[in-house]
C-alpha cells in the first residue's frame, strides 16, 4: 500500500465521519472556544503571573471566529492541494478582483491578532512569532483536513495584517502615553 493510498483511505474516513455529524461545526466551535481560553489563561497565568479575564475571553472569541472562517467553518474537499507559490499575486496582478479582494481580506482578518498581542509583546519576545505561527498552522490545518488550500500568500498576507495591527496598537499606546506625559507636565508647572 502506497502513500496516495493511505491518504485517499483518510480521505474517505473522513468524509464519512463528517458525514455523520452534520452538527460537527457548532460541537467544533465550542471545543475551539474552550481550548482556546484554557491555552490563554495557562499562558497568562503560569508565565506572566497575571489574568485579565476580558482580554482572554476577547482573544479566545476572536480565535474562534478566526477558525471558523478559515477550517471549522468548511466541509471537506475531496482532495487536499497546496496552491502555487504566490498565485494569488499572480492573479492580482492580471487584474482578478476576486484575488485582490482575497488578499485584502487575509490582511484585514488579521489585523486584530497583532492588536490584542500587543499585551504580550511588552512581556514577552514571542508576539512575532505567533503572528507568523498561527497563520502557518491554520494553512496546515486546512492542508490536512481538506479544509481549503494551503497557501503560502494567505500566510504572507496575513502577518501582514498582523503586524499593521500590532504596528497600529504600538503606535497608539506610544501616542496616548506622551499625551499622559505631556498633560503631567503641564499640571505640574502649573
Amino acid at each position: 500500500m502506497s502513500w496516495y493510498d493511505l491518504y485517499l483511505v483518510y480521505l474517505t474516513v473522513l468524509h464519512e465521519f463528517q458525514a455523520h455529524l452534520q452538527n460537527i461545526s457548532v460541537v467544533a466551535i465550542i471545543i475551539s472556544f474552550s481550548v482556546s481560553l484554557i491555552i490563554i489563561l495557562f499562558i497568562d497565568y503560569f508565565v506572566f503571573k497575571k489574568i485579565y479575564i476580558t482580554h482572554e475571553i476577547v482573544s479566545s472569541l476572536y480565535i474562534t471566529f478566526l477558525l471558523s472562517l478559515t477550517v471549522l467553518g468548511r466541509y471537506p474537499n475531496v482532495s487536499s492541494s497546496v496552491d502555487t507559490l504566490f498565485i494569488t499575486y499572480v492573479q492580482a496582478g492580471d487584474g482578478n478582483e476576486g484575488a485582490r479582494y482575497a488578499i485584502l481580506l487575509n490582511i484585514i482578518l488579521f489585523v486584530p491578532l497583532g492588536i490584542l498581542i500587543t499585551r504580550y509583546l511588552r512581556e514577552s519576545k514571542f508576539a512575532v512569532a505567533v503572528l507568523f505561527l498561527l497563520p502557518l498552522a491554520i494553512e496546515l490545518a486546512q492542508l490536512i483536513t481538506t479544509r481549503g488550500v494551503f497557501e503560502i500568500s494567505d500566510i504572507i498576507n496575513n502577518f501582514i495584517g498582523g503586524m499593521i495591527g500590532l504596528g497600529t496598537a504600538y503606535l497608539v499606546v506610544s501616542l496616548y502615553r506622551y499625551i499622559k506625559n505631556v498633560y503631567i507636565a503641564t499640571k505640574k508647572k502649573g
